[in-house]
């Protein structure tokens, strides 16, 4: 391999080392988080295996993909550094959008190590820096999340309530010929 003809054994052991504890941390992150508020996009059953696709649009900077099919697990994160994005109800201009940005990251089974294959791995430190960051500020960004999902959800309560409430005067305003 010609890109590491001049890497001593010593230091392309210590790189791959970094590369592997990066990816369990990360995938370890994506897995948990988008367990815990993704999105399912796909599921389907059988009696021998399930497949499923969860997302999420707008984790900070970031979105993320956990993909599980016959023993296969795809992790895949997009990175969006133009800015913050605490999306709780994404709608599919914005999702085509931010994914044909590309991803930064694309692995699977990134558990086991000898089955482990990266398929994307942008190099740029920017994008791992943030993500490090977005891991260690876990908590703040679910309440960022959570209370985004609040807002949406209290204007549309407020919405409906004066659609009810707009209906119901015209019922009366017709009855009094207004």
């Amino acid at each position: 391999m010609k890109g590491f003809d001049g890497i001593s054994t010593e230091e392309l052991e210590k790189r791959i080392n970094e590369r592997q504890q990066f990816l369990e941390k990360v995938t370890t992150f994506v897995a948990d988080i988008v367990q815990l508020i993704g999105k399912t996009m796909e599921f389907s059953e059988t009696d021998s295996y399930s497949t499923f696709t969860k997302e999420i649009i707008g984790f900070g900077h970031f979105s993320f993909t956990y993909h599980s099919s016959y023993g296969l697990k795809r992790y895949t994160v997009w990175y969006h550094p133009k800015g913050e994005l605490i999306e709780t109800d994404v709608d599919d201009t914005l999702r085509a959008a931010l994914i044909s940005l590309g991803p930064v990251l694309v692995v699977e089974n990134p558990h086991d190590k000898e089955m482990s294959t990266v398929k994307v791995f942008n190099e740029s430190n920017e994008w791992q820096t943030a993500l490090l960051n977005a891991i260690e500020h876990r908590d703040e960004f679910l309440a960022q999340r959570k209370k985004a999902e609040e807002e949406r959800k209290e204007k549309l309560r407020l919405q409906t309530e004066g659609e009810h409430k707009r209906a119901e005067l015209l019922v009366v305003a017709k009855r009094l010929k207004v």
